[in-house]
């Protein structure tokens, strides 16, 4: 692994051996390893955080036609034709790019995919909904196994011990954790608390590591089904690619 950048994380993040790894969503930037075990179980997708990318819940729907739930207030159907009104009056070319992502969402956010325009975090504004209210009013209850996808740019450490108060409701979750090094305290307590095991860990390339070789950001894959007694020898895994095609991949070792 010597053509890669080096990364170091503490041991209580790394993964269980799993040999039935996934890679969903497009190449580099948007794409996650998951169980294929968590894929087939679950009854419902959650994600949390979307831009412009849900590449990967339309490869989740692939392997499993499941409901999606999409929450991110800083998108929307409006927003892109704006965009493309803008860029049509001033003949861009990106006007090309924003049609397509328009046609992209109308064609999935339709029937079971839902894009509701709210963040993630306490229900005090009119555009924020909290855990326990889509728990509660958007998931059905006879629903016992849901995915979570949680890419909401540092508001995930809020929502953590949301999170694992509707653990068992939880069948796989992918995250992403910013500013690793300041936070590394509430990581800890939550993977300690949270039943769920560790079954893969990806570094984001777009952020740097620290002079103690922390990564800035990090993906971790969650699965409820039984893992190996054995930890992963070496990262990145096969089916990683780099978030940013243009920098080199890290390679991950546990300290």
């Amino acid at each position: 692994m010597s053509n890669y950048n080096s990364a170091v994380l503490p041991s209580f993040l790394r993964p269980y051996s799993l040999n039935s790894l996934v890679r969903l969503g497009k190449d580099n930037d948007g794409g996650y390893l998951v169980d294929q075990r968590s894929i087939a179980a679950s009854e419902m997708l959650i994600s949390f955080g979307i831009s412009y990318d849900w590449s990967f819940e339309k490869d989740f729907k692939k392997h499993n036609y499941v409901p999606v739930v999409a929450f991110d207030d800083s998108i929307g159907l409006n927003l892109f034709l704006r965009k493309l009104r803008v860029a049509l009056s001033r003949g861009s070319r990106k006007s090309l790019f924003w049609f397509r992502l328009i046609m992209g969402y109308c064609i999935f956010f339709r029937g079971s995919s839902r894009h509701i325009k709210k963040f993630i975090g306490a229900n005090q504004c009119s555009n924020y909904v909290s855990v326990d209210t889509i728990d509660k009013q958007i998931i059905p209850k006879k629903v016992r196994n849901v995915f979570f996808s949680v890419d909401i740019e540092g508001g995930e450490y809020p929502i953590l011990d949301q999170l694992n108060l509707i653990s068992e409701r939880i069948c796989g979750m992918v995250i992403e954790f910013h500013e690793v090094d300041r936070h590394m305290d509430q990581i800890l307590f939550f993977v300690e608390n949270f039943p769920l095991k560790i079954c893969h860990v990806h570094c984001n390339n777009y952020r740097k590591v620290d002079e103690a070789l922390t990564p800035d950001t990090i993906e971790i894959t969650f699965t409820k089904f039984p893992v190996e007694d054995s930890f992963v020898e070496k990262l990145p895994n096969a089916l990683d690619q780099p978030n940013n095609p243009s920098e080199q991949e890290y390679s991950l070792t546990f300290l």
